[in-house]
């Protein structure tokens, strides 16, 4: 048996043609509680037709995101 039970956590990653806003989220009882979030704003033109434009730099946007939130 471990002395430390990591907790399951839940990511959530919205992408908006202004931003990518992130939240990570664990359950507590029968609520969810709110562990991390951050909101990446996305350069002028970083989406085209609903879709990245350039998806190495979406996904460099991605991990900017995770990165200031500090999710594990």
């Amino acid at each position: 048996m471990a002395l430390f039970k990591r907790k399951e956590s839940i990511l959530g990653i919205d992408i908006s043609s202004s931003s990518i806003k992130l939240v990570e989220l664990s359950r507590s009882g029968p609520r969810f509680r709110v562990e991390a979030f951050a909101v990446e704003p996305l350069g002028e033109g970083m989406m085209e037709d609903r879709n990245p434009a350039d998806p190495d730099a979406m996904g460099e946007a991605i991990k900017r995101a995770c990165r200031r939130s500090g999710t594990r």
